[in-house]
């Protein structure tokens, strides 16, 4: 490898910002009390955001009041004060669509309030259950549709 290659690798390397999740994990359940469980995706799963990437954070709120934008301003706030110098792309779970909340499932679970054990088991359950009936009927209309 040569000395520029060698240089811009490690620059590339220096770019990344870690981050403890926990404190991640720490900051939402003490400051959003809405917040009943949270997954970290993407690159940020592991403690670490290149730098010029986002921390891709998926989240959801317990009860039945609706999400609001001064809730999600709220939560992006204590995130991004948690790991600073990152943009936190937020995903609401509530609302997300099978796929995206089964991509969810794969990433790093970062808090369950325990008072919301069975809302996350129902999650889980649901999430799993429509992800494989989507994945059935995808690939029953790619296999008509050749």
């Amino acid at each position: 490898m040569s000395r520029s290659a060698r240089e811009s690798s490690a620059a590339g390397v220096a770019r990344a910002i870690a981050f403890s999740p926990d404190a991640i994990a720490a900051a939402l359940a003490a400051q959003v009390p809405r917040a009943a469980f949270a997954f970290l995706l993407g690159s940020a799963k592991d403690g670490c955001v290149p730098r010029g990437a986002d921390l891709d954070l998926a989240i959801w709120y317990a009860g039945t009041a609706r999400v609001t934008w001064r809730l999600i301003a709220h939560t992006l706030a204590v995130v991004e004060r948690a790991v600073p110098k990152t943009v936190c792309d937020l995903g609401i779970l509530n609302s997300a669509g099978c796929v995206y909340r089964f991509e969810a499932l794969k990433g790093r679970l970062l808090f369950c309030r325990p008072r919301c054990l069975e809302t996350y088991a129902a999650f889980y359950a649901q999430t799993c259950r429509a992800y494989e009936e989507s994945m059935v009927a995808w690939q029953y209309w790619r296999a008509s549709a050749a």
